[in-house]
């Protein structure tokens, strides 16, 4: 990001309510040159992209604009401030305790301060702040050295034991949390496994760590780190009975503590995403819907928690209506949708960028619309670069195939088979499904009209054998119906009719 950009991606992340507050705040605290800076925070506001220098065409006539940098240094940290001020919660209040009883130290009123400390103690345990609650101690020490009354060797040995314990609860929290963040590297990358290499590398990740179990858990946090865990190793090895119960229990730990966890909107959204989508999996289609509404009743408070609303509704909806069969409802979902997605496409997470579009290209393909599925499915492609969901980057380079197939892009398609090939090659991701992809396209850009119906099914034969062999090449399908698509041309039906049939394919 250029440093010219730093205040204007700060400013289009405000929420309209969080600009009303900044407006108070700045009144609050306004002077002149509060005032003007405020003109400069409207000017930033009313651009669609970054112009500085029609900014400074603008304010050409102001003091400031002299040293333009030093002015966006200023309105950067008094919009932080205000946010700060906006966003409160535990947190904020055990810092705001401990600068007060920081203050009172500082006076030589040691028993006003003590009374504050204590106070940040016993709220930074409850809410397991583990490292609030050592700097607490760390004070509460200062001031009994300073106090040095008869009871201070009481005070230094449980100084001493609270610390031993404080510390004892905070690297437990952080060998979960680390743990988490391991295998939540690694799953993202993989996304879901296609062969028992990769079973097996997913478990050795796991044994490695095998002592952090549900009962070696000392805190809420570090619980709540094993749910996630365990959540997310079974997504990605296709366990879906365990993955809806971990989820289960995420969300539920939660839930019942929302003293420690304060409400974070994305703690709260995403653990109820990803049971929703766990109960997509075993056909618990109503369950996963109402956790979904759950997520619809939350309210963003900026513009990154909205993209967060919007992806985590739109994505497990559209994922439901899929496994029943209710295309339109999917279409539905797209519709309303697709504004909002460019309009929040800088918020959204790399993650979703990658998961969501190719949703709906798939959605797309099937009921036929294949210049919207080659929309969708190239933004899916812009994401290739980074390392995350390399499974359906892997897909997306034969399903992209397919588009341009439907699309009657022949003269391009034998470069594109050749680049796809050359990359899952690099990729050791050439899998038997992909093999028989890339053959068997290139054999129907070269055939009439008369050969394509013997190719397609040679080529549902092929895959059908395949799938008998291999139930872990299977999980194609979960993203791709191809075997559907096949049965579509042989028939000559839409394949939407063709899945709707229920016909076993």
């Amino acid at each position: 990001m250029k440093s010219t950009d730093q205040l204007f991606n700060l400013v289009k992340t405000l929420s309209k309510s969080e600009k009303g507050y900044l407006r108070k705040f700045s009144g609050l605290h306004s002077d002149q040159k509060t005032s003007k800076y405020m003109l400069l925070f409207d000017a930033i506001d009313n651009q669609n992209e970054y112009d500085e220098a029609k900014i400074k065409r603008k304010f050409r006539n102001e003091r400031f604009v002299k040293q333009f940098p030093v002015a966006k240094n200023y309105l950067y940290n008094l919009i932080l401030k205000c946010l700060t001020s906006y966003q409160q919660n535990i947190d904020a209040e055990l810092f705001q305790l401990y600068r007060e009883s920081q203050i009172l130290y500082d006076r030589g009123l040691e028993l006003d301060a003590m009374k504050l400390v204590l106070k940040m103690r016993e709220k930074a345990l409850e809410h397991e702040r583990m490292p609030l609650l050592l700097m607490a101690l760390r004070h509460e020490m200062n001031i009994y050295i300073r106090l040095r009354d008869e009871y201070a060797d009481d005070r230094i040995a449980d100084y001493i034991a609270a610390t031993k314990d404080a510390l004892s609860l905070h690297l437990n929290q952080a060998e979960y949390h680390w743990n988490y963040n391991r295998i939540f590297n690694f799953c993202q990358k993989v996304g879901s496994v296609r062969n028992k290499e990769q079973v097996t590398t997913i478990f050795s990740v796991v044994n490695e760590q095998k002592q952090l179990t549900e009962q070696n858990a000392k805190s809420k946090h570090a619980l709540r780190d094993f749910y996630k865990t365990h959540e997310m190793i079974n997504s990605t090895i296709g366990n879906s009975a365990d993955m809806y119960m971990y989820s289960k229990k995420h969300c539920e730990v939660i839930d019942t503590n929302k003293e420690i966890f304060n409400f974070n909107f994305h703690y709260t959204a995403v653990s109820l995403f990803n049971l929703a989508n766990s109960c997509m999996a075993l056909g618990k289609f109503d369950e996963g819907l109402k956790y979904v509404a759950e997520i619809e009743k939350l309210k963003p408070l900026s513009k990154s928690q909205e993209a967060i609303k919007l992806t985590h509704t739109a994505q497990p909806k559209i994922s439901i209506y899929l496994a029943q069969k209710k295309y339109h409802k999917c279409a539905v979902v797209i519709g309303k949708m697709t504004d909002n997605y460019i309009r929040l496409q800088k918020h959204i997470s790399p993650l979703m960028k990658v998961i969501l579009p190719f949703e709906i290209a798939y959605v797309e393909f099937l009921m036929g619309d294949y210049h919207q599925a080659l929309r969708w499915a190239n933004m899916v492609i812009n994401e290739r670069q980074l390392a995350l969901r390399t499974d359906l980057h892997d897909k997306m380079n034969v399903f992209e195939l397919l588009i341009h197939y439907e699309l009657g892009n022949t003269m391009i398609m034998e470069y594109r088979i050749k680049s796809a090939k050359k990359r899952l090659e690099k990729k050791n991701s050439l899998h038997e499904t992909e093999q028989a992809v890339i053959k068997y396209l290139r054999l129907l850009i070269k055939a009439d009209e008369d050969e394509k119906r013997k190719i397609y099914t040679d080529f549902l034969t092929a895959l059908n054998s395949i799938f008998k062999q291999n139930k872990l090449e299977a999980v194609f399908l979960d993203y791709v119906n191809i075997v559907a698509w096949l049965q579509s041309k042989i028939e000559n039906r839409p394949m939407a009719q063709v899945m709707a049939s229920g016909k076993k394919l």
